[in-house]
């Protein structure tokens, strides 16, 4: 099911969550608009979000996924630019 941030803020108060954005778009300032995400799980700790975001972004960094709090009155991601060439599993690839 798709919702927006203020249906999730209902539905989950004072939660730690996991979405996948379904419908985003990045403003002319550099800002992500989410339109419409998915809750993928919710937590009890912020650091077991992250440890789901981390799991999920590594099986699959094509999909948007993000870790939230809903206490947030709403939802401020800037998008980040990378400079330079990723190497997947670089870290694990040293001499």
């Amino acid at each position: 099911m798709t919702i927006n941030w203020n249906e999730i803020k209902s539905l989950y108060p004072n939660t730690w969550i996991v979405v996948e954005a379904i419908n985003a778009y990045t403003d002319s300032s550099g800002k992500r608009e989410i339109v419409a995400m998915s809750v993928l799980e919710t937590f009890k700790d912020g650091f077991s979000a992250y440890q789901k975001y981390k799991e999920l972004h590594k099986i699959d960094t094509g999909r948007e996924y993000y870790y939230l709090h809903t206490s947030r009155e709403k939802l401020d991601i800037s998008e980040e630019l990378w400079i330079g060439i990723r190497f997947p599993n670089a870290a694990s690839n040293q001499v």
